[in-house]
């Protein structure tokens, strides 16, 4: 197992060894199923998602064009500055932007759309300004205390998804949230992450407050930093020869 994770390292096999066996491939922004369209109970929203587009958000109000099934935003907890988490989040946007297609204005989308949203300023830098804002926002409206203690005390990068925009959560109760906190993750295991964080909202809805969690990415992410380690040690000893 443990080499067939590191021999593919794609967002191939995600789909394969991580969840339920179903087939997938590397152009995962369009993800077709047949688990139904959109159900809703009386206490929580549950939708399938069948497709994934990325958009920039602007303001944390923002009037979005649809009505997507799943809002994901993906946020930085700090300015963007020379350490781990700032080239985590930039690695997570560019893995984002790599493998799910850009939602162009006035295109079609579904209630089965999950639009990962990222905060950018007009001159098309990334907005960690916005990003923080947004994270406070969220620790304010969130029922879990661990959620609201992560929003509050770690960097990030953050996956956040829900069914309602952001500027709807206020006031709302029950409203499931989707999230995975990505401080302490192994840069290397990214593209796998959102592979499998993608393919998380294709088989199972959203249907309450829950940390996006893998034993196959845990394993993965301990390998790859166990490599690394070894590398350092590795460069440490041929240093000293």
């Amino acid at each position: 197992m443990f080499c067939k994770i590191i021999k593919f390292g794609t967002l191939a096999y995600v789909a394969v060894s991580f969840f339920t066996g179903c087939a997938t491939t590397n152009k995962s922004t369009a993800i077709v199923g047949s688990l139904g369209a959109v159900a809703r109970d009386s206490n929580a929203f549950r939708t399938v998602v069948h497709e994934h587009l990325w958009e920039p958000v602007y303001t944390e109000n923002q009037n979005h064009n649809s009505n997507y099934g799943v809002y994901t935003y993906v946020l930085l907890n700090q300015d963007l500055q020379n350490d781990e988490a700032s080239e985590r989040y930039k690695l997570l946007v560019s893995a984002i932007q790599s493998s799910t297609s850009l939602h162009i204005k006035n295109d079609t989308t579904s209630s089965e759309t999950n639009m990962f949203l990222l905060p950018y300023q007009k001159d098309k830098s990334l907005n960690t300004t916005l990003s923080k804002k947004m994270l406070n926002i969220f620790a304010k409206v969130t029922k879990s205390e661990k959620l609201r203690q992560l929003l509050v005390s770690r960097p990030g990068p953050f996956m956040i998804s829900t069914p309602l925009p952001l500027s709807k959560l206020k006031g709302n109760s029950d409203i499931p949230i989707l999230y995975v906190d990505m401080s302490t993750v192994n840069n290397t295991a990214i593209k796998e992450i959102v592979a499998a964080y993608k393919m998380k909202l294709v088989i199972a809805p959203i249907s309450t407050e829950e940390e996006f969690k893998s034993i196959r990415l845990t394993i993965l992410n301990l390998i790859l930093n166990g490599n690394d380690c070894i590398s350092i040690v590795k460069t440490a000893y041929a240093e000293l020869k």
